[in-house]
């Protein structure tokens, strides 16, 4: 497995955090795949009735095959916001209680898999087809790997997706409960700085580079959003 993932590494352009992940880019999972979301959403499986995820209080998981069949998407909510982290995708779950009806909460697992790229390319030509205002956020580490994970879903899939506390003042403002970079990770962030693919990144990783700090999800423990802002 070390040697396949090593050859995989070498051999493609692509950027990826876990072994999971590598092995993802070729087809290969150590685990079935599954979609986790939760809140108001509407889908349908070739010719059948539609199919709403909105009454199951705490979100759902999609299975491979479940999302391989479905052949439309309607979308219920105000706003969807996509999740780097389970553990933050559970806290907004519940901290958002009151604002299950209007957001559709989905857990990337870092880079999204094969399946939950292709829900989210269909999810993509829903908002395209949407009438109404619809935002769609995603909420991720603030670190390299958190930047790429976001670059990879807008450039890919979905094109409006934009970052939700992902910049300096979040940093700073739990500065406390991010981590120590090392002087080799903040290479990295020096090397990402000249990367035109970073370009709207550049304060974000300054404020890294200055502070020597990275901050995970986790780092964040009470959601304080307001949509109306």
């Amino acid at each position: 497995m070390k040697r396949l993932l090593s050859v995989i590494k070498q051999a493609s352009r692509e950027q990826r955090e876990t072994d999971e992940e590598w092995l993802d880019l070729i087809g290969l999972s150590r685990n079935p795949q599954y979609v986790y979301l939760c809140g108001p959403l509407r889908y349908r499986i070739k010719s059948g009735d539609w199919i709403s995820t909105e009454e199951l209080v705490g979100g759902v998981g999609l299975s491979s095959q479940t999302i391989e069949l479905i052949k439309d998407i309607t979308i219920e909510a105000r706003r969807i916001i996509t999740v780097e982290n389970l553990t933050s995708y559970h806290l907004w779950i519940e901290q958002r209680e009151h604002y299950a009806a209007e957001e559709l909460i989905i857990y990337t697992g870092g880079f999204p898999h094969r399946r939950l790229q292709h829900f989210l390319r269909l999810l993509s030509v829903a908002i395209d087809r949407s009438n109404r205002p619809l935002s769609i956020m995603h909420w991720g580490d603030i670190d390299l790997g958190g930047i790429r994970i976001f670059e990879f879903m807008k450039s890919r899939l979905i094109p409006t997706l934009e970052p939700l506390w992902m910049n300096s003042a979040a940093l700073l403002k739990y500065e406390q409960q991010a981590a120590l970079i090392s002087d080799e990770y903040a290479s990295q962030i020096q090397a990402a700085l000249y990367d035109p693919r970073y370009s709207e990144w550049i304060p974000v990783l300054q404020t890294m580079l200055e502070r020597r700090k990275r901050l995970e999800q986790e780092g964040i423990s009470k959601i304080e959003f307001n949509p109306n802002v």
